[in-house]
């Protein structure tokens, strides 16, 4: 299986928004992402490990 990169579609100087709460992510920090498969890979972007992990739940529900 090759490994696939996901580009970053986020136009520069564009803030990164949480997934979960919408919360505007510093791009120059560490960040938690979840790749999921659909065409390729989408990135989801967190603000942190609390807000992944809730969208995990709610994702897998």
């Amino acid at each position: 299986m090759a490994n696939e990169c996901a580009e970053d579609t986020t136009p520069p100087g564009s803030p990164r928004i949480c997934t979960s709460c919408s919360a505007t992510i510093d791009r120059t920090e560490w960040f938690p992402v979840v790749a999921v498969p659909e065409e390729g890979y989408r990135i989801y972007a967190f603000c942190d490990e609390t807000c992944r992990e809730r969208w995990q739940r709610e994702t897998d529900t």
